[in-house]
Order: structure tokens, then sequence, then C-alpha cells
């Protein structure tokens, strides 16, 4: 399995290359995976067993960069990003993007997002290290994409409909969900520290 969660990291990272070089006139390669529903059927299952993969990696070589979790951020920020001006078949991107907008909705992506968040989000702005600096920009940069994707003019069925609005309100749920896990985190933390700090020496 360490191996199997390796080479989840190394394709995604040569996926993200691959994108980051696609031409962006023609983008071919976002073209394909849009019409593959890539996002869908290979990505999103990947970032909700990216924790155990990583923890498979860990556990194997402490010393290994645990990255699945963030490769497949970086690969989903590339595939979010505003669409060029000039760039053919516009319509049909667009499309890609709203979908891939309200899969991230449906397949509760964005609880997985803000685990991988909670760690960095955890430590104080100016003791992040280098990794978790990465990991809340790109978790930021994905949200900014995600609200910058327009609804469907004339949606046809419910997933559609209203996809801004429901992309704001699961946000604010997982923060709001988030933010009380931390709170009952600390709280435990807290009430052990005392226990501790009571117990007759």
């Amino acid at each position: 399995m360490y191996a199997h969660a390796l080479a989840f990291s190394v394709a995604l990272k040569d996926l993200e290359v691959l994108l980051r070089r696609d031409p962006s006139e023609l983008q071919p390669l976002h073209m394909r995976i849009g019409e593959w529903q890539t996002v869908r059927t290979k990505l999103l299952p990947l970032l909700q067993e990216a924790p155990r993969l990583d923890a498979q990696i860990l556990a194997e070589d402490p010393t290994a960069a645990a990255d699945v979790g963030y490769r497949c951020l970086k690969v989903l920020v590339r595939l979010t990003l505003p669409l060029p001006q000039l760039l053919e078949h516009k319509l049909e991107r667009l499309r890609h993007l709203q979908e891939s907008k309200g899969w991230l909705l449906e397949k509760d992506a964005l609880v997985t997002l803000m685990y991988l968040l909670a760690e960095p989000l955890a430590v104080v702005q100016a003791e992040r290290d280098h990794d978790q600096r990465n990991m809340v920009e790109l978790g930021l940069t994905l949200v900014r994409n995600l609200l910058a994707v327009p609804d469907p003019v004339a949606a046809a069925t419910e997933h559609g409909r209203m996809l801004h609005d429901r992309c704001i309100m699961k946000m604010h749920e997982e923060l709001v969900l988030g933010q009380q896990h931390r709170n009952a985190e600390r709280q435990s933390e807290c009430t052990t520290t005392r226990q501790h700090a009571n117990k007759p020496v």
C-alpha cells in the first residue's frame, strides 16, 4: 500500500506539470479531463482518500513527503482557474467548471478540504512552516476559484440551480463545524492539562 500511495503522489505531480504547460489558447488537456469527468470519477475520490494515503506513507517512512492531499489540491486548483480570455471552446470549458463546482459540493470534498486545512490553520500564521503556508494558500485559492464560477444561465436540473449560493452555504457550514471541532479539541486539551496539574504528587 505504501508504493500504491506514493504512485498516486507521483502521478498527481506529473499531471499538475502537464496542466501548467497546457497551451492557454486551446487547453486540450483541460478539455479532455472535462469531457472524461475526471474530477468526479478520479480526483474527488482520491482527495477523500488522501488523509489515509498520507498516513500510510508516513507509517512506512516518517521522512517521506506525505503529500497526496497537497498534490490533489494543486491539480484541482489548476483545473478550476478562471478561463483565459482568448480560449477556444470557452462555453464548453465553462460547463466543465460548473460541473466540477457542483461535484465538489455533492461529494463532500469540502469536508476533506477542511480536514486538510485544520492542522495548518491551528498554527499561528507567523509560526507556520513552508508546507503549512502552501496548504492554506492552496485551500483559499480553490475556494476563490469555485466562487468565481458563475451559475449556469439556464440550469436544466437542480444540480445547476443556485450553484453559487449552495457553494457559499456549504463552505460556511464546514467552516463553522471545523471551528466547533477545533474548540472542542482545545477544551479537551485544557481539561487534560488541568487534571494532570491537580494530580497529587
